[in-house]
C-alpha cells in the first residue's frame, strides 16, 4: 500500500467517518517558499488526494501565516527593511514593488507552482481570519487557561522558563502597527491592557481587537481546533520531542479541549552536493519554479510520491537528473503495459498520483537523456520530432497529447543544458570547420566513415560497430578516431555517444565536414 494510502487509512481508523476530512499545509512567507515547502504542500496534498481514491471528501488547506511577526530582513532584501521589523508580514512593503505587501510577493509563485504541479489548496490567509474574529473564542480559552498554558510550555522547555506574567497573546499596537507591546494584565472578562514602546497604552476589549494575536506554539493548536484538521505533517525541526507539535498536541487537548490531530514529520528536502539546511532567510533555496523550469510536472510529482515523508530527499540537478526521468518512463510504460500485471499492480498508486495529466494510455516518451543532446543541434520542432522518429524513440504517428508532451520535454531539456547540464555533456556544433591538426590515419577514417554513411543508413549500434571495424582496418586506436569526430564538429575531444550524434545530424552537413580534411 503506498505510504499516503496508509496515512488514509489511519486518519479514518483514528477520526472516525465524517463527511470531510480536512488536511493542513502552512507556511510562513517571510522570504521565497523553497522545495522544502513544496514537500509541506504536496504531503499534505497527496494524502488528501488517497482520502478521495478511497471514495471519502476532502479537503486540503494551505494556511498562509501572514500575519507573523516580520523578524529579520532575509538574503536579497535591503538592510533599510529593519525599520519594518515588529510589523506582521502582510503590513510590510513589497520590496520589489509588485505586490501588495512582502508577504505577498512571496506567496503568489508559489501558488502559481503548486497549481502547475496540479495542486488547488484552499488558500487561507492568517491575517484575513483574525481580521474576521474566527480564533477570538480561543483567545478568550488561552488567556482564562494561561496559567495551565505555563506549565504545559514549561514543562516541555529545556532552558529558562516561562514565568507567570507570560500571556499567551501578542499585540499589534494600532497606533505604529507593530509589535513591540507588553501585556500588563488581563481581568477575566474581555479587558487585555497593554503597553507599547512607541508609548501607546490601552485596555482593548478581546471581542473588537482584532490586531490580538496568539503566541506562535498557542496559535497553531488553536488553527488545528477552530478548522477541524485531522491531518498536518510538519518538518523535523517542529517534530522533536518537547517541539512546537508535541506541545500543539498537548495543548488542543487539555486547553481547547479537541482531540489530538494526526501529524507526521517530515524530512528535509536538499540538493545533491549541497550540504545544510535550505533558509529563505538566508537566501539559500532552490525554488519549486527552478525545477519546474527544468522538469514535467509530473515527474517531479513522482520524486515525492515514491519518497515516504520520512526519508531525506535529495534532488540532483547534475548529470544523475537524467535517471529521475529514464526512472519515471520505465514505471510509466510498466503502468501501461497489459503483460506485466503483477509490476502494474505494484506501481498502480506510484503513477495514479503522479499522473496529473490523466494519461489513460501510454504516451509519448522523447528520452530526456537523447533530447539533451539533440536540443543542442536545432531548437526547431519539426526537426526534433523528425530526428525522435528517425531514432525510433517515438511512434510514427503522433496525437495533441503526444505533440505536446514532446515539445515541452525539449523545451524543458533546453533549459536544464543551460542551467544545469555539467560542462562535460554541453558542446556546440560548429558551423565551420575548425583548424586542427589531425593524423593521417585520423583523416582517412573520417572520410571512410563518410563514405559509409552517405551510401547505408545504419542504426547507431550499427554504425557504432563499423566505426570499430574501420579503426581496427586502418589502423588506429578506436580512442583516436572517436577524438578526431568529435574535435572536427564541436572542437571538443569528447561529447555524446558518437554514432548516435552522427545520425541525428543533417547527413550532406557531416559528409561535407569529414571530406573537408
Amino acid at each position: 500500500m503506498h505510504w499516503a494510502s496508509t496515512f488514509a487509512e489511519r486518519i479514518i481508523s483514528e477520526r472516525g467517518e465524517k463527511k470531510e476530512y480536512v488536511c493542513e499545509s502552512g507556511v510562513t512567507p517571510s522570504g521565497f517558499c523553497h522545495i522544502g515547502h513544496f514537500r509541506e504542500a504536496i504531503t499534505t496534498n497527496l494524502v488528501a488526494y488517497a482520502l478521495k481514491d478511497m471514495g471519502f471528501k476532502s479537503r486540503h488547506i494551505h494556511m498562509w501565516d501572514d500575519y507573523d511577526r516580520f523578524r529579520k530582513v532575509p538574503a536579497n532584501v535591503p538592510a533599510s527593511y529593519s525599520e519594518y521589523i515588529g510589523l506582521p508580514d502582510c503590513k510590510v512593503p513589497d520590496p520589489d514593488g509588485c505586490h501588495s505587501s512582502f508577504a505577498d510577493h512571496f506567496m503568489e509563485p508559489f501558488q502559481i507552482s503548486l497549481a502547475d504541479a496540479g495542486m488547488k489548496p484552499d488558500f487561507l490567509r492568517a491575517s484575513e481570519q483574525y481580521k474576521n474574529g474566527i480564533y477570538r473564542d480561543n483567545i478568550k480559552i488561552s488567556l482564562d487557561k494561561k496559567d495551565r498554558l505555563i506549565e504545559l510550555l514549561n514543562s516541555q522547555r529545556g532552558g529558562e522558563k516561562l514565568s507567570l506574567d507570560w500571556y499567551p497573546v501578542s499585540v499589534y499596537c494600532p497606533k505604529c502597527g507593530k509589535d513591540q507591546t507588553k501585556v500588563t494584565s488581563y481581568d477575566g472578562e474581555y479587558g487585555l491592557s497593554y503597553s507599547c514602546k512607541c508609548g501607546f497604552e490601552e485596555t482593548a476589549d478581546i471581542r473588537k481587537a482584532n490586531y490580538v494575536k496568539l503566541k506562535w506554539r498557542v496559535d497553531w493548536p488553536s488553527r488545528w481546533a477552530e478548522l477541524g484538521v485531522d491531518y498536518e505533517p510538519y518538518g523535523k525541526d517542529h517534530g522533536t520531542q518537547g517541539g512546537s507539535a508535541d506541545t500543539g498536541q498537548k495543548i488542543i487537548q487539555e486547553i481547547f479541549n479537541k482531540p489530538p490531530i494526526i501529524g507526521v514529520t517530515y524530512e528535509f528536502v536538499s540538493l545533491k552536493g549541497a550540504s545544510g539546511k535550505m533558509s529563505s532567510s538566508k537566501g539559500n533555496v532552490v525554488l519549486p519554479s527552478d525545477i519546474l523550469s527544468v522538469m514535467e510536472p509530473d515527474v517531479l510529482r513522482y520524486m515525492f510520491v515514491k519518497t515516504k515523508p520520512s526519508k531525506e530527499l535529495k534532488i540532483a540537478l547534475d548529470l544523475d537528473f537524467l535517471n529521475v526521468y529514464d526512472e519515471f518512463d520505465r514505471v510509466e510504460t510498466t503502468y501501461f503495459s497489459e503483460e506485466e500485471i503483477e509490476k502494474r499492480e505494484k506501481y498502480d498508486k506510484l503513477y495514479e498520483f503522479s499522473n496529473i495529466w490523466g494519461y489513460k494510455s501510454l504516451p509519448a516518451q522523447p528520452s530526456f537523456r537523447f533530447l539533451s543532446v539533440i536540443v543542442q543541434i536545432t531548437s526547431d520542432i519539426d526537426r526534433i520530432v523528425k530526428i525522435l522518429k528517425k531514432e525510433g524513440h517515438i511512434p510514427k504517428d503522433l496525437s495533441e497529447t503526444d505533440l505536446e508532451r514532446i515539445k515541452t520535454r525539449a523545451k524543458l531539456a533546453a533549459n536544464w543544458v543551460k542551467l544545469y547540464a555539467p560542462d562535460m555533456i554541453k558542446f556546440e556544433l560548429l558551423d565551420t570547420p575548425p583548424e586542427v591538426e589531425l593524423t593521417v590515419e585520423q583523416k582517412e577514417g573520417l572520410k571512410v566513415i563518410s563514405d559509409l554513411i552517405q551510401g547505408e543508413d545504419l542504426t547507431d549500434v550499427e554504425l557504432h560497430n563499423r566505426i570499430y571495424e574501420i579503426a581496427t582496418n586502418l589502423p588506429i586506436e578506436p580512442k583516436k578516431l572517436f577524438e578526431a569526430i568529435y574535435r572536427v564538429l564541436i572542437g571538443k575531444e569528447s561529447g555524446p555517444k558518437a554514432a548516435a550524434f552522427i545520425n541525428v545530424l543533417e547527413k550532406d552537413f557531416v559528409v561535407k565536414r569529414f571530406r573537408s580534411y
